[in-house]
């Protein structure tokens, strides 16, 4: 029986696209790596709330067909979390919106924004 490799990225593709998003919002660098380190699904992490993070654990509470999910975290997601805190001291979200559109209710960012490139080219 045939075996399927799991399509991942090499150290040197994952540090390109970190390089490359370096360019735009710091939001999307973050969660470029909180996705790669977590292995988690995108919509999971945009909702990712203060509350659900503790020392060394992430919770990701269960809904709709997800059950809840615990993480380790590690120094470089503990890292992240305490750098978003300390920009944003007032934010629910780990991942919060700051556009002037939803200032007034605390939002999670959105997965579709303009970049000026393909961070992978």
């Amino acid at each position: 029986m045939a075996v399927m490799m799991e399509n991942t990225l090499t150290l040197r593709e994952f540090l390109t696209v970190r390089k490359n998003l370096e360019d735009i919002p710091e939001t999307r660098a973050d969660l470029w790596t909180l996705l790669c380190l977590t292995r988690t699904m995108i919509t999971r992490l945009i909702h990712l709330k203060y509350q659900d993070i503790h020392d060394d654990e992430i919770v990701l509470p269960g809904h709709g067909k997800f059950a809840e999910k615990r993480l380790s975290s590690g120094p470089t997601i503990r890292k992240i979390v305490v750098q978003r805190r300390a920009g944003f001291p007032d934010d629910i979200y780990l991942f919060q919106s700051h556009s002037n559109r939803v200032k007034a209710v605390a939002r999670p960012v959105t997965l579709i924004a303009r970049l000026k490139k393909r961070p992978w080219e």
